[in-house]
């Protein structure tokens, strides 16, 4: 499943089909393996957070993903977020690095 939430669906549900809303295609998902796409969080060390709606791109500008949720973390002082990320281009290890484009915070204007 792409939210790698397979943990809250109870054993029994999971082997009725029509137990639950969306059933059909979570229940084929687990059994066929078949995901697209995988969730994903990130931390962001340096610069402005990535913001909802952000494609993320790889080096030759293909879209890979789309972050979900983004923003400021106070307890570890950086900014953090979701997004979902094709399969094909998933990070092998856990802490590897995401193609996360940087943004430029809007400045206030000169005089205020």
């Amino acid at each position: 499943m792409e939210g790698a939430l397979a943990w809250v669906i109870a054993k029994r549900r999971r082997a009725e089909d029509g137990s639950f809303c969306g059933s059909d295609r979570i229940l084929a998902e687990l059994r066929d393996k078949s995901r697209t796409r995988a969730r994903c969080g990130f931390v962001v060390d340096q610069g402005a957070p990535v913001r909802e709606g952000t494609a993320l791109r790889d080096e030759s500008g293909a879209e890979v993903g789309i972050v979900t949720s983004g923003g400021f973390s106070p307890c570890l002082k950086k900014g953090i977020g979701m997004c979902y990320v094709r399969e094909a281009t998933l990070p092998r290890r856990p802490s590897a690095p995401l193609p996360l484009p940087t943004r430029t915070p809007p400045r206030a204007p000169p005089g205020r």
